[in-house]
């Protein structure tokens, strides 16, 4: 890639990091205040009716309680309400997935030395070998939908066959495995297709994650969920790789007429250069 085009790619990043930060924080400030507000309330509200529990007593209860949950233990009076067991043997098995795909939903994390050293070094190998997996998948998939966008010599037959390509994706990646999750879960469609698309992206916020509750099909279900994130991650690249390669010819050309425009300019100069001392000459002559 020419130095212009990484230069209009860079500015082009930048300028769309400034627009996520101003949207997000105009959709989510006011909410964030309103949370703090109502937390105060109930806080103020749990005091008023309990006068023998001290706000210190309170406070510790509440960093306990935000402590065992980052943890992925939701402890509640009625154990037989309290979350499933999370490093149970399936349990333990989607975790792993979720550290060599990088998605990292943070429900749960070791909290043991041992844990953390072995996840470090399960991680530092894990990644790259997931990572020459799915460029191999990539690589295979990518050359027949290569073969059928270039039947055509045209630029738009070969972005439409792009599109099409990426929305059969979209259906069949997304939407239908946001129905399962929103019938199994019991999320909104919008959660769940905001879940399928935050995950298969590898961002995983962890504020929705599939097969915590305790089910009796809950070991085939996170099976089955991890074997749609392999699928989709290996969609997902090769789509992303389908979209840039077609974007970067674009910014690549458009770089190439730039250069071509410069240096039909400095050889146009030269030649004016190499010309003007010639008629010079002819004036003085004259």
């Amino acid at each position: 890639m020419h130095w212009i085009a990484v230069v209009v790619v860079f500015a082009l990043t930048v300028g769309y990091l400034f627009i996520g930060a101003a949207v997000f924080r105009k959709l989510e400030s006011d909410n964030e205040q309103e949370t703090k507000t109502l937390s105060y309330a109930t806080m103020r509200e749990f005091m008023g009716n309990n006068t023998c529990v001290s706000a210190e007593e309170l406070e510790e209860l509440i960093r306990n309680m935000v402590s065992l949950y980052k943890q992925g233990i939701l402890a509640t009076g009625n154990q037989s309400k309290s979350s499933a067991d999370q490093w149970d043997w399936w349990s333990s098995f989607f975790f792993s997935a979720t550290v060599v795909t990088t998605i990292g939903y943070g429900h749960i994390s070791p909290s043991t030395q041992g844990g953390k050293i072995f996840c470090i070094f399960y991680a530092v190998v894990g990644i790259p070998l997931v990572g020459i997996f799915f460029a191999g998948i990539g690589k295979k998939l990518i050359f027949p939908i290569k073969q059928l966008r270039n039947r055509s010599d045209k630029k738009l037959v070969q972005t439409a066959i792009s599109v099409l390509i990426a929305l059969f994706g979209i259906g069949l990646l997304i939407f239908l495995p946001a129905w399962a999750f929103h019938h199994f879960e019991g999320w909104s469609f919008p959660d769940s297709i905001y879940y399928a698309v935050i995950t298969l992206t590898t961002i995983g916020f962890g504020d929705f994650v599939p097969g915590r509750d305790e089910r009796s099909y809950r070991a085939g279900y996170q099976v089955l969920t991890i074997v749609w994130i392999f699928i989709g991650l290996s969609w997902f690249a090769i789509v992303v790789t389908d979209i840039s390669d077609i974007f970067k010819a674009k910014i690549e050309k458009r770089g190439t007429n730039v250069q071509r425009r410069k240096s039909h300019m400095s050889s146009s100069s030269k030649e004016f250069d190499a010309i003007r001392p010639k008629a010079d000459s002819r004036v003085s002559r004259a």
